[in-house]
């Protein structure tokens, strides 16, 4: 018999083949899709939702139906069955596995069904025990060569593993207010529809202005900065490739699949790096356009910019926007997809590590990140971290929690987010012009950003963006 849908499911999640035991307790709608209780599952064991997955309860699997997947491994798309039509009884188990590369497995028993109390918000974590494990840490075996690594300051990967991890690792730490915090954002998603990625995609009317006179004032050196400009050149490729190849969204999300993401990246003026190699030798397998920042970056300006349009499950399309968009003067094109970047793309998709940006005013803090580059003289350096210092004393009203680092010596983990949020993408439109020093990590060489100064044509641009509102 079926679980009735207006019942609440309490499960136990236990990560399997790893002693001790990390483990997690959860309470979730009966009503949850499969893929939902994915979502709840990637924030109890702290992983970012980079990799594939598979569920299989009573011998049938379900997960992300992938057109390159030969092997025909899902049987059923996860998005399309709720909790209660899949879980019949108390004490009935489940099998997820995470990262077909690390081999996460984790088993689920279903340990009560009961009504809901209206004054709980729904998902909740009720105990567990341990941190997961990291992303791309290698599995089970990686995990324990990792804790060695972290934990022996002699030891010859010490330097290494804590630089890829870019911070200290506590595999003792279970912090149930974080992780409650962290659920409040797994939603009853749409249905797949146009294309959206949670908290990057806000899909606005078409038509936002992006008149301005600055494309009209530009020099002739300032047009050929443009013409060269990477970010530029890589995004009239993308919307070229679309024109002349069938593209069709992965089901689930309609994300570029993988023969096509690499078919793409291989083509960028300057391809990024794919696949990864860990400090083991093993070479880590990318499996989604997620995982690959520079794609992500440019598909959401294009899409957000409404020069191209899809679905999951259905064929990517330029627009008539797109297409005048390709014949378009490079001015109007760049700052077309700068107007985009600035207004239309939450910035902080980019910087998934932050521990919390629930507390911060998006507008305020990104006119706030403004202000102070327009207060820097074209071509003068600042140092990073003087600049994150200088925003975190301001910000006290619109994001108390940056506020509040200023006290501590250690600014590395805001100097990070500033780094994914503003330094990288600036850099990518010629805005700003970073300097990093390079520093060596058990035998990897490491770039550090040290300072970044404005550009000449940034100065410019971004006193034209000021002029907007």
């Amino acid at each position: 018999m079926a679980i009735d849908k207006n019942k609440t499911l309490q499960f136990k999640a236990n990560l399997k083949d790893y002693k001790p035991n990390i483990w997690r307790r959860f309470v979730v709608p009966a009503d949850f899709r499969l893929e939902q209780l994915h979502d709840v599952l990637q924030v109890l064991f702290g992983w970012d939702d980079y990799h594939l997955r598979h569920f299989t309860i009573e011998g049938v699997g379900y997960g992300l139906p992938d057109p390159d997947d030969d092997f025909k491994t899902v049987d059923f798309d996860d998005s399309k069955f709720t909790l209660n039509q899949l879980f019949k009884k108390v004490g009935q188990k489940c099998n997820y596995e995470y990262d077909f590369g690390d081999g996460w497995e984790v088993s689920l028993v279903l340990e009560k069904v009961f009504d809901p109390e209206p004054e709980i918000y729904l998902p909740v974590c009720l105990d567990g025990k341990l941190s997961g494990p990291p992303e791309d840490v290698g599995g089970t075996r990686g995990y324990l060569h990792f804790l060695e690594a972290i934990n022996d300051p002699k030891h010859h990967l010490h330097d290494q593993a804590l630089g890829w991890i870019g911070e200290k690792f506590d595999p003792e730490a279970f912090n149930l207010k974080a992780i409650n915090r962290m659920l409040k954002r797994v939603k009853n998603k749409k249905k797949p529809g146009i294309w959206e990625m949670d908290y990057m995609i806000v899909n606005p009317k078409l038509g936002f202005t992006t008149r301005s006179t600055w494309p009209e004032r530009l020099t002739d050196e300032e047009m050929q900065i443009l013409k060269d400009l990477l970010l530029r050149r890589d995004i009239v490729m993308i919307l070229n490739y679309i024109n002349e190849n069938k593209v069709v969204g992965t089901a689930a999300t309609g994300n570029f699949p993988q023969k096509v993401f690499r078919d793409m990246c291989s083509r960028f003026v300057n391809p990024p790096s794919i696949d990864h190699l860990w400090i083991d030798g093993t070479v880590i397998k990318t499996h989604s356009e997620s995982e690959i920042t520079e794609l992500m970056f440019r598909h959401a300006l294009a899409n957000n910019g409404f020069l191209i349009e899809g679905k999951a499950g259905s064929r990517w399309r330029v627009t008539a926007l797109g297409n005048q968009f390709l014949v378009d003067t490079v001015a109007w094109q760049y700052w077309h997809l700068l107007v985009t970047w600035w207004e239309k793309v939450n910035w902080t998709f980019f910087a998934p590590y932050y521990y919390s940006t629930d507390d911060m005013d998006d507008f305020a803090f990104t006119r706030l990140i403004l202000h102070h580059l327009l207060s820097l003289g074209e071509g003068t350096p600042i140092a990073h971290q003087d600049f994150v210092l200088g925003l975190a004393e301001q910000a006290k009203g619109i994001f108390p929690s940056f506020h509040m680092a200023r006290k501590r010596s250690d600014l590395i983990t805001e100097q990070l987010f500033i780094k994914k949020i503003m330094v990288d993408p600036f850099s990518e439109f010629g805005i700003l012009e970073p300097s990093y020093i390079t520093e060596d990590w058990g035998g990897w060489q490491r770039e550090i950003l040290q300072s970044f100064s404005i550009t000449g044509l940034g100065l410019s641009a971004l006193e034209s963006l000021s002029r907007l509102r």
